[in-house]
């Protein structure tokens, strides 16, 4: 008797085949963080570094030690960057949570008391070497190396931009 027809496991390996190679999940709701750009209009600012992206399973790879805080919070993931202004050097963290509750406890946990607010964001408070705020989902974390006139430049040049690209909801 001859059969007709593919054997069924031929079928079934290249089922298996095609789920091994082609193993690439799409993201379902991440970010393509494409507010990090390379240059802000009319700013001076450019980044120096493609933004690390870090999904919150590996959040710990990034900031060991203190991710369980911001996992505790939803944080879904996060991408960094590098900027500069002449010769001075900022980092940008952008932190996405599942929603803009989780985004705001996780900024009032690491709020000081006393800091100096801004009108960055939905709240933010600022040091003479970093801004954060907390934008819709996002959480951003500026942060300089020093904490002269030229990184408080570089910091609310950053902030400026990304206030008003992030999105708000």
């Amino acid at each position: 008797m001859v059969r007709s027809g593919v054997p069924i496991y031929i079928l079934l390996f290249s089922f298996f085949l095609t789920m091994i190679c082609c193993d690439e999940k799409p993201q379902v709701g991440s970010s393509d963080f494409s507010f990090l750009k390379e240059r802000f209009d009319g700013a001076s600012l450019e980044r120096i570094s493609d933004p690390e992206r870090f999904p919150a399973e590996s959040l710990w790879v990034y900031i060991d030690g203190a991710a369980d805080l911001y996992l505790k919070n939803n944080v879904l993931e996060m991408a960094a960057a590098y900027y500069t202004l002449d010769q001075t050097e900022v980092n940008a963290e952008v932190y996405r949570f599942d929603d803009s509750a989780n985004a705001m406890r996780m900024f009032h946990s690491i709020r000081p008391n006393n800091s100096i607010t801004t009108s960055y964001g939905k709240e933010g408070f600022k040091s003479p070497s970093s801004i954060e705020f907390v934008q819709g989902n996002y959480l951003v974390r500026l942060i300089g190396y020093d904490d002269d006139a030229q990184t408080q430049m570089a910091l609310n040049n950053l902030a400026e931009n990304l206030d008003k690209l992030i999105p708000k909801n």
